[in-house]
């Protein structure tokens, strides 16, 4: 099918006159994954940006993400689904991001446009998170495609002229991008910020990064730095029990793994993937591997979460691990998160204390981001992060290195410096350490989510790593 409409728009290009300039199609990879993302100027703009793979590897497709509303009309509906085109819900955009992933995994060319709707000026818009985030959750790389040409035949608020004749068309396709760093330049930065910077404790999080197949050989050389950093890993828990035992042996030392609710129709709902499961294997496998202790991470549903806070800890209690509950962040992918809708730390500490004696912990809480409760005389504690409505910014000593190499002095920072500018322009360490002091000494004294002023992060969490 997809070949059948190939060659009826080639003849359509064919009459209009359309003349086309395509250049760089040595950068597209003949096998395997990548994303294609697209600058967005004209409403036929993935007409052309397929072309390239199309010529390059004997009619290698791409499978674009287009909006629901495409897929909804009788005309172009069918063609699109025929063509296994990835329908994007902008209400709840989770199940195309997984989609697009697992295509992407399976080694497809997956279309997207980071800019997220037509630029009236032509000129290239903030990008969103999405291109990036599912690079990096399929470990695939980035390759930009740039299609000039084709807004002189139909954009947003200008008259079609579908029979203009003779409109030449330009794509140009840039070099892939990695969408992370690789292991090398990764290790050399954690040796920076141990050796030099100070660093005690290394903690991979995400992104899911039990999709790393490099994570074990990271860990070990990691754990060979002198001083030895403490080294933890927050995962979603789903290939945890086929790994437990090696990121063990690599040196990992504990983990937490993130868990809302032990209700399998409430996970499968939250995560729109029936895992439950795996998560609970995982679990027992991290204590099996002597990952102690071994921590959960909640962040509660709105609606739900007081009943799965009491349940959880429940569970937690039964099992031996420690249960941390997380406020609700404004870190969210599509910028939902309301004050007034989020569960606060005094809504799950009152569920809590319906059920359980709560007392404060007495040991110090430092710079650790959660408050310590005994549960039931202890010594079983609960932990409360309560990152909005008891900020503890002034104890915060945590940096921040994105997978593509940017620090973040802050999870809320709308600014970042670029780490891996300067390893790939040739700077040395004592360079790399200036930069990375620089900008944590330009923390600000705090993240001002109760500010008026307040912008929220274009990365969402799952981007920077909490």
């Amino acid at each position: 099918m997809y070949g059948t409409v190939i060659q009826m728009a080639r003849l359509i290009w064919k009459a209009q006159g359309l003349t086309f300039n395509v250049s760089g199609v040595e950068q597209l990879p003949a096998t395997g994954g990548a994303v294609i993302a697209i600058n967005h100027t004209s409403y036929f703009d993935f007409t052309f940006a397929g072309l390239p793979a199309y010529k390059q590897h004997r009619g290698r497709k791409v499978r674009f993400m287009a909006k629901k509303e495409v897929f909804d009309s009788k005309l172009t509906g069918p063609i699109m689904r025929s063509l296994r085109h990835i329908s994007v819900d902008r209400e709840s955009g989770a199940e195309s991001f997984e989609a697009a992933c697992q295509a992407l995994k399976a080694g497809e060319l997956v279309g997207v446009y980071p800019e997220a709707t037509i630029s009236r000026s032509f000129e290239i818009k903030e990008f969103k998170s999405g291109a990036a985030r599912m690079a990096q959750a399929a470990e695939v790389p980035i390759i930009p495609h740039i299609v000039w040409g084709a807004q002189r035949i139909w954009t947003k608020d200008h008259p079609r002229k579908m029979w203009r004749p003779r409109v030449p068309i330009s794509v140009a396709v840039g070099e892939p991008i990695p969408p992370t760093l690789p292991a090398p330049e990764l290790t050399r930065l954690l040796r920076i910020a141990v050796t030099r910077l100070g660093i005690t404790s290394v903690r991979f999080t995400g992104g899911e990064p039990l999709v790393s197949k490099n994570l074990e050989q990271i860990i070990a050389a990691t754990a060979r730095l002198r001083p030895r950093p403490e080294i933890t890993l927050t995962t979603n828990g789903v290939g945890l029990a086929r790994r437990a035992d090696r990121l063990a042996a690599a040196g990992l030392d504990r983990i937490n793994v993130s868990l809302d609710t032990v209700d399998a129709a409430r996970f499968a709902a939250i995560t729109r993937r029936d895992r439950l499961t795996d998560v609970l294997d995982g679990l027992t496998a991290a204590r099996a591997a002597g990952l102690d202790p071994v921590k959960v991470n909640a962040v509660l549903d709105p609606v739900t979460g007081c009943d799965d806070a009491v349940a959880l800890l429940r569970f937690c209690l039964d099992h031996g691990y420690q249960l941390r509950i997380i406020e609700q962040m404004p870190l969210d992918a599509e910028h939902r998160w309301k004050r007034g809708e989020a569960l606060t730390a005094d809504d799950v500490l009152a569920a809590l204390r319906r059920h359980f004696t709560l007392q404060p912990d007495a040991t110090p809480r430092g710079s650790a981001p959660a408050e310590l409760w005994l549960v039931d005389g202890g010594p079983a504690t609960v932990g409360v992060i309560a990152s909005v409505s008891h900020a503890f910014c002034s104890a915060c000593d945590r940096t921040r290195l994105t997978a593509d190499g940017q620090v973040r002095n802050c999870l809320f920072a709308t600014q970042e410096t670029d780490l891996r500018g300067l390893l790939r322009s040739g700077a040395d360490d004592s360079a790399i350490e200036a930069a990375w002091r620089a900008a944590m000494w330009a923390k600000a004294a705090g993240h001002g989510i109760n500010d008026p002023s307040f912008v929220q992060p274009d990365r969402p969490m799952s981007a920077i790593g909490g």
